[in-house]
């Protein structure tokens, strides 16, 4: 535990690294705060309803998660370094047994991070941090503290690693990025976290789509910005609703103009289409 770094420093340093965007500030792994009387609260909550039911008989089946769930706390861990997320978690499966598992998902791996709350967790003072990979080793994360700061520092990471892992951006025609380097994967992976964020909906991402991918400046990335705009509080819903019409329409006229006579009578002048 010696190279690690402990609450409530590893929340300091977090702190530092967003500032200063220097993946070097994470080469000792970082232990993030828990909420542990909540998460307990929140097991309880999980559990003593359906032990009521069935008349104890759940609570005679799981009885660490009902009678115990401080205990289940213990074993659950976050961590963050530059080689991923490294997660620590527990559950009782039966009796008085207590499964643990790990869990590491590397920071490029990750398209987003978002965090939520439903009417259980808020009455517990839990927060829904999830990490999205876009497939397997997706994670939800119920036991941490400040898990806005933890989601800002998640998702920069993950940023900053995918950047140093990218391509330099070719001028040729067999390799295609949009402004700002970025490249097709990535904008799907954009596309994909909006429409988790509730930014675009799925008929307007399906509409969208070819002209995301195919425009000279990176849409995606702005709406991102935005909706982390939004989530700090920096921005309501309504102004992320007009950035985004605004953005659709430009998308909307370019796709229209590529299917209009103009277009094809100046391909045709062109190039001999």
């Amino acid at each position: 535990m010696e190279n690690k770094v402990l609450p409530p420093e590893s929340m300091r340093v977090l702190k530092q690294f967003v500032q200063d965007k220097n993946l070097d500030l994470l080469q000792r792994p970082l232990v993030f705060p828990k909420n542990g009387d909540n998460f307990a609260n929140y097991i309880c909550c999980l559990t003593v309803p359906p032990c009521i039911v069935s008349f104890g008989v759940s609570g005679m089946v799981l009885p660490v998660a009902t009678c115990c769930p401080s205990r289940l706390v213990e074993y659950h861990e976050l961590e963050l370094d530059r080689n991923g997320v490294h997660l620590k978690s527990a559950a009782n499966d039966c009796c008085c047994h207590i499964a643990q598992s790990n869990q590491t998902i590397p920071l490029d791996k990750i398209q987003d991070i978002a965090v939520s709350q439903d009417c259980a967790q808020t009455c517990c003072g839990v927060k829904l941090v999830h990490v999205l990979t876009g497939g397997e080793g997706s994670a939800a994360i119920f036991f941490v503290d400040s898990s806005d700061e933890i989601r800002e520092g998640l998702r920069l990471a993950a940023t900053l690693t995918r950047g140093n892992m990218a391509p330099a951006p070719s001028n040729s025609m067999g390799g295609i990025s949009g402004a700002g380097g970025a490249t097709l994967a990535s904008r799907l992976s954009s596309i994909s976290s909006l429409v988790t964020r509730n930014v675009l909906s799925e008929s307007e991402a399906r509409e969208l789509r070819v002209a995301l991918l195919s425009s000279e400046r990176d849409f995606t990335h702005l709406l991102l910005e935005a909706a982390d705009l939004r989530d700090k509080g920096q921005l309501s819903r309504e102004d992320v609703e007009q950035i985004k019409g605004r953005w659709i329409r430009v998308l909307r006229e370019g796709l229209a103009y590529y299917s209009s006579s103009s277009f094809r009578r100046a391909m045709r002048g062109r190039w001999g289409w």
